[in-house]
């Protein structure tokens, strides 16, 4: 989708990146993984993601696309 929904392109790009950079800090401190504030970033990057997805596909099917 060459020009996404702002709010739902924002989210997407946080989303992604920050999912893939939780991976980061487990890797010098394995232990973060039951750390409730790294549970409650990782809980807000997926929450992010999914609302880039979804604002997506509500701009993909509002724009007349397949779906």
């Amino acid at each position: 989708m060459p020009d996404p929904p702002p709010l739902a392109g924002r989210a997407l790009r946080l989303g992604a990146w920050t999912n893939a950079m939780a991976f980061l800090p487990l890797a010098f401190r394995p232990d973060l993984d039951r750390h409730p504030v790294f549970l409650a970033a990782v809980t807000a990057s997926f929450a992010s993601t999914t609302i880039g997805f979804c604002g997506l596909a509500a701009g993909t099917r509002s724009a007349g696309g397949d779906g």
